[in-house]
């Protein structure tokens, strides 16, 4: 089933790439803390089915982000969308929206 590794998750190389060095940044930056944010599509799934993907998205990105060494305290959060928060239109853009942010919170 599409989504449940972090191979068959991503566009290409160069998705795991950015975010291989997104956990880089975070590991310069000890005390800040993030939530992990999971969005789909229309196009890859119907209803409820694209909030179940964008969670397991959600799931792989944060066991990445916790095997790399990152504490756990610092992620405050796991959260999915689904197909609500589209960052492109249109069906040549529509991957683009396939995607999982790491959203850094302000500090206190």
């Amino acid at each position: 089933m599409k989504g449940e590794s972090i191979e068959t998750s991503v566009q290409d190389e160069a998705d795991i790439a950015a975010l291989e060095e997104s956990i880089e940044s975070l590991k310069r930056f000890p005390k800040i803390q993030f939530e992990i944010v999971g969005h789909t599509d229309h196009y890859e799934c119907e209803w409820n089915m694209c909030s179940d993907l964008a969670l397991r998205r959600v799931r792989l990105v944060c066991k990445m982000v916790l095997d790399s060494g990152i504490d756990p305290w610092r992620i405050i959060a796991l959260r999915e969308y689904s197909f609500n928060r589209p960052i492109a239109s249109g069906h040549e853009n529509y991957r683009k929206n396939q995607r999982v942010e790491l959203n850094l919170m302000e500090d206190p």
